[in-house]
């Protein structure tokens, strides 16, 4: 079956293979959400498996979802290919010349795999950049090619994961995250655009302590989740959402994903609150937010990766972070494109992009940045519309007001 691509992800593609061919190469490419990372891979491994057709591979990932997302993507694109899913928390555990696999399932079966000759990781920023970690004990222990794909190419504690003498990736083949890539993803359409907006109620994190790297959940849940924050930033929230028809709110804790549903249910909207206590199926509840059985869904951390669901068009951040991979991974849910939605508004009570910057142009602790340095604000405000924008943009692209330098 021919792969229908778009020319970006072709080029993509083919620079990724180039270097897979390369010796003592090892690459990764950064794409961001939305722009059809599966596509990618598999045009990879169709370019891969023609010239080498009796080597096997492996696709790793760290989440269920995902390992189901790159396993119906090669089956459906490459369907003369056996390809089998080797994942406890899918309920399989087959082999095939493509195996695409959950880390968690196989860290410790590296004899089973010894003849892998091409290891591709999806979401490769969970690879540590320390000799430690299920996928480096994994890895240790193989002698195939690694290459990995990432909306995130950076690690907190480390930076880019591509460079550094201890960095399992050495190599960044192709970004489509770059801030002139990106945006040209959205003026062709590709993407969606984020339409990120300050309101007028803050949620002040400034004085809460951090934990490895990030904002402690614990002290944030203290200073954030009470009923008058929360009844607030919500009220707020419905004026901002009155035609937007599918919303996902990020909160920062269990109890504060259920304090939220409550308030939303009596402004009259109605949701599901999805993390690790709920009773009954999860799944089910993603499949009713896509088929719009309701208006909200409130999450905790279960929707950053491997969420696909393109008619998000209003995102309400009530969770504040300092790490730029949940900053990117959890916005860059909007930024799938879809049928009548013109674009995803970004409503940004936790100040996340104050903080870390616009989506192709985040702050990565230990690595310089285009807009914005240390400690200065990375995006600004319209004084009219309260639309956030980066530092330089001369014109507001929601009202049109002139900004002053």
């Amino acid at each position: 079956m021919k792969i229908t691509s778009r020319p970006y992800q072709l080029k993509c593609a083919t620079e990724w293979y180039q270097d897979i061919l390369t010796k003592g190469v090892s690459p990764v490419i950064a794409a961001p959400t939305g722009s059809g990372k599966s596509i990618i891979l598999c045009l990879m491994l169709d370019m891969y498996l023609k010239d080498n057709p009796h080597n096997e591979v492996l696709v790793l990932s760290h989440t269920k979802e995902i390992v189901e997302q790159d396993f119906n993507a090669i089956t459906r694109f490459l369907p003369e290919i056996p390809v089998a899913i080797h994942s406890a928390g899918l309920g399989l555990r087959d082999r095939a010349q493509i195996t695409v696999a959950g880390i968690q399932s196989i860290y410790q079966k590296a004899t089973m795999f010894a003849f892998t000759n091409l290891i591709v990781i999806d979401e490769a920023h969970a690879v540590s950049h320390k000799a430690e970690g299920m996928y480096r004990t994994f890895l240790s222990k193989m002698f195939g090619k690694v290459a990995g794909m990432s909306a995130t190419v950076f690690r907190a504690g480390h930076g880019y994961i591509y460079k550094g003498e201890t960095a399992m990736f050495n190599k960044l083949s192709h970004d489509l995250t770059s801030v002139d890539s990106f945006n040209q993803l959205i003026d062709d359409g590709w993407l969606s655009p984020l339409v990120a907006v300050k309101p007028s109620v803050q949620m002040d994190s400034s004085d809460v302590k951090k934990t490895a790297a990030d904002f402690n959940l614990k002290a944030l849940a203290a200073k954030h989740d009470k009923q008058s924050v929360t009844v607030a930033a919500l009220k707020e929230a419905v004026v901002y959402g009155k035609r937007y028809k599918s919303w996902l709110v990020f909160a920062i804790d269990t109890d504060h994903a259920d304090h939220i549903g409550e308030e939303l249910e009596k402004l009259g909207v109605t949701n599901k609150v999805l993390h690790s206590n709920i009773e009954g199926d999860r799944d089910e509840i993603i499949k009713g937010f896509r088929k719009s059985e309701f208006r909200a869904l409130v999450a905790v951390g279960m929707v950053t990766t491997g969420f696909d669901v393109p008619q998000i068009d209003l995102i309400l951040m009530l969770r504040p972070t300092e790490s730029p991979v949940l900053h990117v991974q959890m916005w860059g849910r909007g930024l799938r494109p879809y049928p009548g939605k013109s674009h995803c508004l970004a409503l940004d009570y936790a100040g996340n992009f104050e903080r870390l910057g616009p989506l192709n142009d985040v702050s990565i602790p230990g690595e310089k940045q285009s807009g914005g340095g240390d400690g200065e604000q990375r995006m600004k405000t319209c004084p009219e519309c309260a639309t956030l924008v980066p530092p330089a943009t001369k014109t507001c692209p929601s009202c049109g007001t002139e900004f002053k330098f």
